[in-house]
């Protein structure tokens, strides 16, 4: 079974992520697919419970993280 990680965002906007730090420049983060865009506040990502997502999001007006800060780190576990 196929598990998906969902970020939802409170404006539209683009997130990437790294599975190692989140000292990454957004440009050079995996991008988190979109539901519908360009306006979509829903982002997706294959899931592994075993690896750390370091996320960053940026939305329309370039507004983002500084270069060593993520909006979130999501973490697997057992449920």
């Amino acid at each position: 079974m196929l598990r998906t990680l969902k970020v939802i965002t409170d404006e539209a906007a683009d997130c990437a992520y790294s599975l190692s730090t989140c000292s990454f420049n957004f440009e050079d983060g995996v991008l988190m697919p979109q539901e519908n865009p360009p306006e979509s506040t829903q982002h997706f990502a294959e899931w592994d419970k075993d690896k750390t997502y370091y996320i960053k999001c940026r939305d329309r007006q370039g507004n983002q993280p500084a270069p060593d800060q993520c909006n979130i780190v999501a973490q697997g576990s057992d449920l």
